[in-house]
């Protein structure tokens, strides 16, 4: 009989050397090992004297594991205490350098239910993990290619419309109408304005305005958008589920990402079909959130899904579905930006978008949202701030390093009646503070060359002249986004290009509340 054990173990014990598979067997009770290969000693670039050594003052070969892993390897431990095999790869600290090891654990429980013993296989995949990495490497620098190529092509036909116009409004010898050739270049700016801001939403860079609706009332609320979006020959079904839980959004990203699936899905269906777009409450379980790599943590959600029964995705393009710029729709159908801007927009709002779609069955886009509970009334989205006129002009200072924007802001301020003072760094700001007198407002870039940021020179300019009202400018979506929780939260902020209505509205309301 031990003679037939050997030789039914023997292929295993050779298949194990060929993939240079490692093995243990612990004893829980005693928190020692019973048996240690050759090839998981090897892995763990130590001795058997070593590792038991290790095992008996550091309770198992925990003090081997990479730190920051640490936490994660026990929690998959703990899973083994309910009897639950455990698939787990983690970072150890070989005295050679850091290797990474992909290990199944099964855990053997007695009668009272107490783990009694596990028995674990390892592997060593560390130069998986490098060909990943690299993989992952290349594939960015892809997706920045299509990306830069990307943006080039849609600025480019902007600042062309707005070349355009401009040079036409310049060349003119005549008081001609130019009423058209300016709108088409407001126009062209608006899309690109409109362009930047999709990006920095993909990019989670913007500053997002949540708050917590009811998404239902927000989809019953764009029906009509989706029936004069969609052609008779799709049928619109819509599921939405009764008490659903309130979610934390804001509402013009959340209405966009789902015109967005709305549009794709219309798209994915030339010849008719059906489009369901459906609610529900969910509760996510650790098994759900193991399947997706812990992408998206264990508890309760608010799922809101678009569906069609059109062409399908190929699997090789699913991968790519969220990266900006890349479309499967026919060249001037599509910029590739809704997918990527969907994706930004559960990120930044703390939730996940998953894709599963069959060729030839359809394709459904899942969007989570973390619930915040029953909701206890509607609230009804922000409208915008309504105009108002000014009620006293006196002095402005602009500041801001860019010469270009420095001269137009000052042209729009010199338009609603103010006398204009420029400066183009903190340093020159704070000398025109101090030598002219009376000015009511400031408007400043956040971000400028020196020493003396934007942010900075607001401070001062509070502490030292109280009666100046002071407005914040800027083009970088992260700085507008920090700056808005950190010691300027006080100050009105203007993200640029600035309007000029934007522009009235700001300086009335800051001249008028202080």
């Amino acid at each position: 009989m031990e003679q037939q054990r050997e030789e039914q173990e023997e292929p295993l014990l050779l298949a194990s050397k060929l993939i240079n598979l490692g093995y243990y067997i612990w004893d829980m009770e005693n928190d020692e090992p019973i048996e240690v290969s050759d090839q998981h000693l090897k892995t763990y670039g130590v001795t058997r004297e070593e590792f038991l050594a290790k095992a008996s003052t550091a309770g198992g070969s925990f003090e081997m594991v990479h730190p920051d892993d640490r936490a994660k390897v026990d929690a998959w431990c703990r899973k083994l205490e309910d009897g639950k095999i455990v698939e787990m790869e983690y970072r150890i600290l070989n005295p050679n350098g850091t290797r990474w090891i992909r290990a199944i654990v099964r855990p053997y429980l007695d009668d009272a239910g107490k783990l009694v013993k596990q028995i674990c296989a390892s592997l060593d995949i560390t130069a998986q993990k490098s060909t990943e990495e690299f993989l992952i490497r290349s594939q960015t620098l892809e997706s920045v290619g299509r990306l830069t190529a990307g943006i080039a092509h849609d600025f480019n036909n902007i600042l062309a419309v707005i070349l355009g116009n401009l040079e036409l409004m310049a060349e003119l010898r005549e008081k001609e109408d130019v009423t058209a050739m300016s709108e088409a270049a407001i126009g062209a700016t608006l899309r690109g304005k409109n362009l930047t801001e999709k990006l920095l939403t993909f990019g989670r860079k913007t500053k997002l305005n949540p708050v917590i609706i009811d998404g239902n009332s927000v989809i019953r609320d764009l029906g009509e958008v989706f029936h004069r979006t969609i052609p008779a020959t799709i049928e619109v079904e819509t599921v939405l589920a009764g008490g659903l839980w309130a979610i934390e959004v804001d509402v013009t990203q959340f209405e966009n990402a789902l015109l967005n699936l709305v549009i794709n899905a219309r798209d994915a269906m030339p010849d008719g079909g059906t489009l369901t777009i459906e609610s529900a409450n969910v509760r996510l379980d650790d098994a759900y959130s193991d399947e997706y790599g812990g992408e998206i943590d264990p508890g309760r959600y608010v799922l809101v899904a678009v569906s069609d029964t059109g062409q399908g995705i190929p699997e090789s393009d699913l991968e790519h579905l969220f990266e900006p710029f890349f479309t499967t729709k026919e060249v001037g159908k599509g910029t590739g930006l809704g997918l990527a801007l969907v994706y930004g927009f559960l990120k930044q709002s703390g939730g996940v978008v998953q894709v599963y779609s069959e060729v030839g069955e359809g394709t459904t886009v899942k969007m989570y949202f973390p619930s915040k509970g029953r909701l206890a009334k509607a609230l009804t989205r922000p409208t915008q701030e309504p105009s108002r006129e000014i009620a006293e002009v006196g002095r402005a200072l602009v500041v801001d390093d860019d010469p270009e924007v420095r001269k137009v802001v000052a042209l729009q301020l010199t338009s609603l009646g103010f006398e204009v003072y420029d400066a183009e760094n903190g340093k020159s700001a704070l000398e025109l503070l101090e030598t002219v007198s009376d000015i009511q407002l400031l408007l400043t870039d956040l971000v400028m060359p020196g020493d003396l940021q934007g942010s900075d020179l607001a401070k001062i300019a509070a502490e030292k002249s109280p009666k100046t009202k002071i407005i914040l400018m800027t083009g970088y979506a992260k700085s507008a986004a920090e700056n808005g929780n950190g010691d300027c939260h006080s100050f009105t902020k203007l993200m640029k290009p600035v309007q000029i209505n934007d522009l009235k509205r700001a300086v009335a309301r800051v001249l008028s509340e202080g």
